[in-house]
């Protein structure tokens, strides 16, 4: 029975993420540990994994889980230990030279672009997209009309600390390529800012900073677009780029009375809250050939999911979902306004059939086993 450790830390949604896909490989018969990097036994773990190493390291992850890794020319557990380590990331993850340092490294990623921009620095680059629990299920009655789960960027924030960090023409460009790439969903966004800048020795954080002012921008318009309609957003302000946020949604939407914000809740409540509610709004700009988890979830809770028109997502979703595309927020509103009065149960039934037939973590993992693992 072939054996995968799987490195975790204690957050809400890595940790149940991870459980997904530890259930998923136990059903396809490995044995399975999960361990968390920080619950105070890893001097304990490291003994047990250094006398007997699993066949394979995992990580469900938008940080480092690997307990050993200091910086990046530090050795990674999985190379005192010879065994494969397959990290899988869930944001666009720039910062990979520990990865690219480690012959036993494999990144897996859940968007295509993402891994075909990697791919030439790092070979052993995978496309997985995110999954769902086929457990997960949605309730008769909606009592929410339409809600939001995220952080608020502050943009002007970002603005300050992109002039001081890039200067003030560079900042404009970074911004036009944003601007651009948010009218155009199907462009790279690597690609246009290799075009406009080259390969600068800031590139990195240059990318970095268009994709978080992309969703920095879309997320305020969108939550505007849909007034006067009824609205609840469960976030807070959020820093981004080393800017220090000054400001939060209260504060971008202060003449909006339609919309409540809350504090935000953990990963389990915010799918309780979903499993309740007629509309979810998804946005995801940086995504251009995958899906963010919230139009899966929305999915299965039998909620109206509303988002970014890509054509990935019409791919699997042609019917079911409200596309949107930036900047056309009359008809968006429209769209919108409609489907609260409608009655889209057995709609909402038959997509969420599609979303289990082919988007469970079961499918992704035995995808995983037979496509990833080991080649």
């Amino acid at each position: 029975m072939p054996s995968v450790a799987l490195l975790t830390a204690p957050i809400d949604f890595l940790e149940y993420y991870t459980q997904q896909i530890a259930d998923s490989l136990e059903r396809l018969e490995f044995d399975t540990q999960i361990i968390s990097i920080d619950d105070g036994r890893m001097r304990e773990h490291l003994d047990r994994l250094f006398k007997n190493p699993p066949d394979c390291f995992f990580s469900v992850t938008t940080i480092n889980c690997d307990p050993m890794l200091v910086n990046d020319s530090s050795p990674m557990l999985c190379d005192l230990v010879n065994k494969p380590y397959y990290c899988y990331q869930l944001d666009p993850a720039w910062q990979i030279n520990h990865l690219i340092n480690s012959q036993n490294t494999h990144l897996i990623h859940i968007d295509k672009d993402y891994c075909d921009f990697v791919s030439p620095v790092l070979p052993r680059t995978y496309f997985l997209p995110f999954g769902v629990d086929d457990q997960l299920n949605g309730n008769l009655e909606k009592t929410n009309e339409i809600v939001f789960f995220g952080s608020c960027f502050d943009y002007e924030a970002m603005e300050e600390c992109g002039e001081k960090k890039f200067g003030l023409e560079i900042l404009k460009c970074l911004k036009d390529v944003a601007k651009t790439c948010l009218l155009s969903p199907d462009l790279k966004i690597g690609s246009i800012l290799l075009e406009k800048l080259g390969d600068t020795p800031n590139f990195l954080n240059q990318i970095s900073f268009v994709e978080s002012y992309m969703r920095a921008i879309e997320r305020i318009e969108l939550v505007k677009a849909l007034y006067p309609l009824p609205m609840t957003i469960y976030g807070h302000s959020f820093v981004m780029n080393g800017s220090t946020a000054k400001k939060g949604w209260k504060d971008y939407l202060r003449d909006f009375p339609n919309v409540t914000v809350k504090q935000s809740i953990s990963y389990a409540e915010s799918l309780e809250v979903m499993k309740s509610s007629k509309i979810v709004l998804n946005s995801s700009p940086h995504f251009r050939k995958g899906f963010h988890d919230r139009i899966l979830n929305a999915i299965a809770c039998l909620a109206t999911c509303v988002t970014n028109d890509t054509e990935y997502i019409r791919s699997h979703f042609p019917k079911g979902l409200i596309y949107y595309k930036y900047g056309e927020w009359e008809k968006l509103k429209n769209e919108v306004s409609d489907v609260l009065n409608q009655d889209r149960r057995s709609e909402s039934d038959a997509l969420r059939q599609i979303l289990m037939e082919n988007h469970s973590w079961q499918k992704r993992m035995e995808h995983f086993v037979s496509s990833i693992w080991k080649h």
